[in-house]
């Protein structure tokens, strides 16, 4: 039987303009060419989207999904190869896709596959000889549904990187450093892998603060903050444990290789030229460092209790310098 398109195509005179969102993306999903397009000329008269795209199954609109993004999806129940249910089947299987609204379109009285839909994540339905007034009311609920939801997820993303972040650096807050310590060290208890820790102390610091003020102390902080992170991979951690230490976990690094990257570290501070007001200072830092499997470091406590002796030895053989945790105590040498 042929399937009726009149009523999608008809121009969506008297809706109220003033209140539909405008700029938005949307997805049609149907097997009728002719159906894709007269809703796709209903769309446009609505005004709502500046772009519309069309897919001819569930797998091809799971697939244009995941290549680009979309606001809302007008899905057909019923179509060959995948349907409007092993669509949402799919949908449902990608976490990012999970606020995305889809509404069914549908000329079918079946309640059981309404319900099958509803419970997989459709959001609504609307039936193909809707009117376009009825098109657009229940587009725009969900539009500004969708919209209310990624604000929430903004802000909701905002909040927790605040809590997890030191605001004067940027860098990860103490909180934040033992929670990534203790994920570290999980696992590297599950598979058997070195961690490494190491605590970094900026030599002479109250000096510095009393002789130049604390707005001094605070830019060698940011200074040395964004060097550590420029200095260390993608996966190791950075963080301000307090005050002038700022601390560094190192998966997958053993007592060596973690020496070598404090010294890399603690050289370019030294050698870095740290101005302010015109005037040079003189900035140096000692670096302990730690490692599971190696002396007594075997829980996350003891791995931090190690590397802070080992930075009060680097501390009191003389400062600028790195002292690796274990049985030798001797100051590393530059390498």
């Amino acid at each position: 039987m042929a399937r009726s398109t009149s009523a999608l195509s008809l121009a969506p005179a008297g809706l109220p303009q003033r209140m539909m969102p405008r700029g938005a993306s949307v997805l049609v999903v149907d097997d009728s060419p002719a159906i894709c397009a007269a809703l796709r000329h209903t769309l446009g008269m609505l005004g709502m989207f500046d772009r519309i795209e069309t897919a001819s199954d569930g797998f091809a609109a799971y697939q244009a999904l995941v290549a680009s993004r979309f606001d809302v999806v007008l899905c057909d129940l019923n179509m060959p190869r995948c349907d409007g249910i092993g669509f949402l089947r799919l949908r449902a299987a990608n976490a990012a896709l999970h606020g995305l609204p889809v509404i069914m379109l549908t000329g079918s009285t079946d309640n059981d596959s309404k319900i099958s839909a509803l419970e997989l994540g459709a959001c609504d339905y609307v039936g193909k000889a809707a009117a376009p007034a009825e098109l657009a009311a229940r587009l725009t609920v969900h539009l500004r549904l969708k919209q209310t939801h990624d604000d929430l997820m903004r802000k909701t993303a905002e909040l927790e990187r605040l809590c997890n972040t030191d605001p004067l650096t940027g860098l990860a807050n103490r909180r934040s450093l033992r929670e990534a310590l203790d994920a570290e060290l999980t696992r590297s208890a599950r598979y058997g892998r070195t961690l490494s820790f190491a605590m970094l102390d900026v030599d002479r610091f109250k000096h510095l603060n009393d002789s130049y003020g604390h707005p001094a102390g605070d830019h060698v902080l940011i200074r040395l903050g964004a060097l550590l992170s420029e200095s260390v991979r993608k996966n190791d951690i950075v963080g301000r444990y307090g005050g002038e230490e700022i601390a560094m976990v190192l998966p997958e690094t053993g007592l060596h290789g973690a020496g070598i990257l404090a010294e890399r570290i603690r050289r370019s501070i030294s050698e870095q030229r740290f101005m302010w007001e015109g005037e040079l200072l003189n900035v140096t830092a000692s670096i302990g460092v730690a490692t599971i499997g190696v002396g007594q470091a075997e829980t996350a406590d003891a791995l931090i209790r190690a590397a802070d002796r080992a930075l009060y030895r680097a501390k009191t053989a003389g400062r600028d310098r790195v002292v690796l945790a274990g049985a030798d105590s001797t100051p590393m040498m530059a390498v």
